[in-house]
């Protein structure tokens, strides 16, 4: 924390509030490496170590929708397995699936399959 008071970190810097000894830090600009969990550990307190985690997000706007087949043709009581993938997304997009506009997303089965941990 002294070394972002310090100004010794770039994009990092103590919060405007340090009232009753805060000792947090103001992320000011992050980037994808920034994603995941952050831990901050205070040592040598009356107290023993103490220790605070966030998980901190960094948004990825998904880049490509794939659905196959491409073209449906199905009739009433008809089963089809149709699959829609989404790529490269953070978190996790919600897909809805609809017929003329009417919400059939309970009578699906999703699975979910995540390519990796991100």
């Amino acid at each position: 924390v002294e070394d972002v008071c310090d100004g010794m970190h770039s994009l990092l810097r103590r919060p405007d509030n340090t009232e009753g000894n805060q000792c947090g830090i103001v992320v000011e600009q992050a980037s994808n490496e920034s994603h995941g969990i952050w831990t901050c550990k205070i040592f040598n307190t009356q107290y023993g170590e103490l220790v605070g985690s966030k998980n901190l997000v960094i948004t990825v706007k998904p880049t490509t929708t794939k659905l196959s087949p491409k073209k449906i043709m199905a009739y009433p009581g008809d089963l089809r397995e149709i699959e829609c993938s989404v790529m490269a997304a953070r978190p996790a997009v919600k897909i809805t699936w609809t017929i003329n506009g009417r919400d059939i997303t309970a009578h699906a089965d999703a699975v979910e399959r995540y390519n990796n941990h991100d």
